[in-house]
């Protein structure tokens, strides 16, 4: 006589995420081999995406960086670079939303802003820095460090009491700091610079991060870490982290208490070891390694950003010109001790 049939839970599909590393044949139903426009919900469960609003640009220019900038009267203002433009942007009004803009004198749009002693600043490679006061935007050419004759950091930091840039194009080796809370003074004051070729040999500065009270430099190939940041002139090299640096400035996110970069092998951390003092460095991508390794040799440096979403615990990598979209969940770790993969 046969058995009655019964129903077996599959409570675990796909639970793990995705995983492009592994033979598909070898792989438990835990494991996903496609993920595409999916996420997770805070139960475990598989869901689709949520969808985004448009706002439609008074241009056919797209959006090349955005910011969100708290004022000194504590309001907020959100600025879109666009082009040669910085735009002041009024999501209340959907027909007048972007405002004539402010020509920042720069073909390109990639900006870096960093809110630093409540003004904006502005970084890019190869342009003048942009600096809004609370009531009107400005370029940030005087009063330059000395020796440099063209003032063009690509990356930058607001910590520590002043702001730190790197990627000057006459010396992308070195990174400079402003005045005690005055980031619009370069030469004057407590402004000063320091030399990595001594350091780290040959190589450019990529991005600056702060990370426990130490300040991170990441270069192409290597990354050089500092104690005591709060006086330059005492500051004290680490640790100097050789053969693995950062491909993209906006990959660079703090996620929780640890600090994620992108490098040439995939989605790194620099997490943090009390016992040894160190920083061991922690591949989070391993069950897409190929894949991801392969795309960040399509894309361009600058069209690769990362975001942490801290209330849905996610880490969101945009590799923009070939229009894919890496989504790390950090509120789950696979058995290999890395975040679950979706795309």
């Amino acid at each position: 006589m046969a058995n009655n049939l019964t129903y077996l839970p599959l409570d675990n599909i796909g639970i793990n995420g995705l995983n492009t590393q592994s033979n598909p044949t070898s792989l438990s139903p835990s494991w996903l081999v496609k993920a595409d426009n999916i996420a997770f919900k805070e139960s475990g469960r598989i869901t689709f995406r949520n969808g985004f609003v448009q706002q439609v640009m008074p241009t056919t220019a797209a959006i090349g960086s955005l910011a969100e900038h708290k004022l000194a009267d504590d309001t907020y203002k959100v600025f879109a670079g666009v082009g040669s433009k910085i735009h002041t942007v009024d999501f209340t009004d959907a027909a007048g939303a972007f405002d004539d803009g402010f020509t920042t004198g720069s073909s390109t749009d990639d900006w870096q802003f960093i809110s630093f002693n409540k003004q904006l600043f502005g970084f890019q490679d190869g342009s003048v820095p942009v600096n809004y006061n609370n009531t009107t935007w400005g370029l940030l050419n005087s009063d330059t460090p000395q020796g440099v004759t063209t003032f063009d950091p690509s990356c930058g930091m607001g910590y520590y009491g002043r702001l730190w840039v790197g990627g000057v194009t006459e010396e992308k080796d070195v990174f400079y700091y402003s005045d005690t809370l005055q980031g619009n003074q370069w030469q004057s004051g407590a402004s000063g610079s320091i030399d990595l070729k001594t350091v780290w040999g040959t190589d450019e500065i990529v991005a600056i991060a702060p990370f426990y009270g130490k300040l991170v430099i990441f270069g192409n190939h290597n990354i050089v870490i500092y104690n005591g940041p709060t006086d330059p002139t005492t500051m004290e090299l680490d640790e100097v982290i050789r053969g693995i640096g950062c491909v993209s400035r906006d990959s660079v996110q703090q996620v929780a208490d640890d600090l994620f970069f992108l490098s040439p092998t995939g989605l790194r951390s620099l997490s943090r070891t009390t016992e040894l003092d160190k920083m061991p460095l922690t591949d989070m991508s391993i069950p897409i390694k190929d894949n991801i390794i392969r795309d960040i040799k399509s894309s361009t440096p600058s069209s690769i950003k990362g975001v942490y979403v801290e209330s849905e615990g996610l880490f969101v990598l945009s590799l923009i010109d070939i229009d894919t979209v890496y989504v790390f969940d950090m509120k789950q770790l696979t058995p290999a001790k890395t975040p679950r993969v979706t795309l």
